[in-house]
């Protein structure tokens, strides 16, 4: 299964996030339900480790483990970098200190809700500190949207040309408001070329 974004999908991102809220996340879509800055920033360097949790990132299909290698794949090409070290597979307590990291951890027990009280596996909740981005969910599926709402943070952090990518501190809860989300084309007015409906369809797959 392939997951990863177009790249016309990450080429609006570069193209609007000229407007940044300073030490708050950039605008994205679909935005962070919640989001609570601290002081400081993330530096993502090309040395960030992977590191998706032992306890149960094996399970599922597609496991954190499957979404964590896609994850790392759409890195390379969002943030420009021509190599990042693999994903690996960890107990807490033996990820390597100093080194940025990303942890990714599934924890059944986690309950996020959609607008009307049901629960739903597609939520996740996310701390950053200058040395962690940890993303914790209650399923493989909502850990894998806590990672792209990372690399939409990351397209906005090399849109701004600064010397690092660098992600606010700060922790944050997001979760869908819908089991269904749609997109609106007006077909019957405007003109749509094949190509471009695909691309569209692919993008709505992955927000």
């Amino acid at each position: 299964m392939r997951l990863s974004w177009p790249g016309s999908v990450w080429a609006v991102w570069f193209a609007s996030a000229s407007v940044v809220r300073a030490a708050d996340l950039a605008p994205q879509i679909p935005s962070v339900a919640n989001f609570t800055a601290g002081e400081g920033a993330f530096k993502l360097l090309p040395d960030v480790q992977i590191v998706v949790d032992s306890a149960h990132g094996l399970e599922g299909s597609p496991s954190a483990l499957a979404f964590a290698q896609t994850f790392r794949t759409d890195l390379l090409s969002v943030a420009g970098y021509s190599w990042v070290p693999p994903v690996t597979v960890l107990l807490a307590s033996t990820i390597a200190p100093g080194l940025p990291t990303i942890h990714i951890i599934v924890d059944p027990t986690r309950e996020f809700t959609l607008y009307n009280g049901k629960q739903t596996l597609e939520g996740y909740d996310f701390e950053v500190t200058p040395y962690m981005y940890t993303i914790k969910a209650a399923a493989p599926i909502g850990a894998w949207w806590g990672m792209v709402t990372l690399l939409q943070q990351v397209a906005s952090s090399v849109a701004k040309s600064a010397a690092h990518i660098s992600i606010p501190v700060g922790a944050g809860l997001d979760s869908p408001g819908w089991e269904v989300r749609g997109f609106m084309l007006d077909a019957g007015r405007h003109w749509f070329d094949t190509s471009f409906l695909c691309k569209i369809v692919r993008a709505c797959t992955e927000i």
